[in-house]
Formats: structure tokens, C-alpha cells, sequence
């Protein structure tokens, strides 16, 4: 999957906040929702649909979003998409995968392996 680094700010940035909280917005949400602790909820099939601001840049293999200045809530209830059954082996670590460009595909992708 993308990797949201919220605790990483680079040197570059323009500003960096400091905590989770103070970047989820609409604010008018309680604190249990913007702390995105029940953001997914497989057994529901449901998740928040939500809009990062940040950087995007790969760091050892994975597409990482760093630089968080804002995280929009846009829906708290949006249906999880069907899971993608797959080997151990397609989405296997990108940088030691046989076929790592393989498992690219897969960055934000539901997955569900087969066994």
C-alpha cells in the first residue's frame, strides 16, 4: 500500500503540523473520528474515503506520502472494494521480489492472499 508518514517532515517543507489531529479536517468531526483509528473496517466492508496533501516519493520500495500538511475527511462510510486474491509472492517486497514491478501494481490495492 502508500505509506502516510505524518511524523516525517523534511528539511524543505514549507511547514509541517504537529499533530495528527491538527491536520484532519473538517474539524466539526469528534475526535474518535479524526484520529483515524476506526478508518477501515474489513468486517464492514467500509472505510473513509479521505485526501492526502503531502509529498509523494519512493523510500526503499514503497510509495511513501511524507510532508502531510492536510488530510480531508470526505466520507466515512465508503464501501471497501472487493479484495484481489493473490500470491505472497506478486506483492512480496518490491525491492527483494523477483518481479518487484509486479507487485507495483498492487500500491493501494486491497489484497487478499491466497493460502
Amino acid at each position: 500500500g502508500i505509506k502516510v508518514d505524518t511524523n516525517y517532515c523534511s528539511p524543505h517543507a514549507k511547514s509541517c503540523p504537529g499533530s495528527l489531529a491538527d491536520m484532519v479536517y473538517p474539524k466539526s468531526y469528534s475526535s474518535d473520528i479524526r484520529s483515524m483509528r476506526y478508518s477501515v473496517s474489513v468486517n464492514d466492508d467500509v472505510g473513509y474515503q479521505v485526501r492526502v496533501c503531502g509529498t509523494v516519493f519512493e523510500l526503499n520500495g514503497t510509495t511513501t506520502i511524507a510532508d502531510v500538511v492536510r488530510i480531508d475527511i470526505l466520507d466515512t462510510a465508503t464501501a471497501l472494494p472487493a479484495a484481489m486474491n493473490v500470491t505472497a509472492r506478486t506483492v512480496g517486497n518490491v525491492t527483494g521480489a523477483l518481479r518487484g514491478w509486479e507487485a507495483e501494481a498492487y500500491e493501494g490495492v486491497l489484497v487478499e492472499l491466497k493460502t
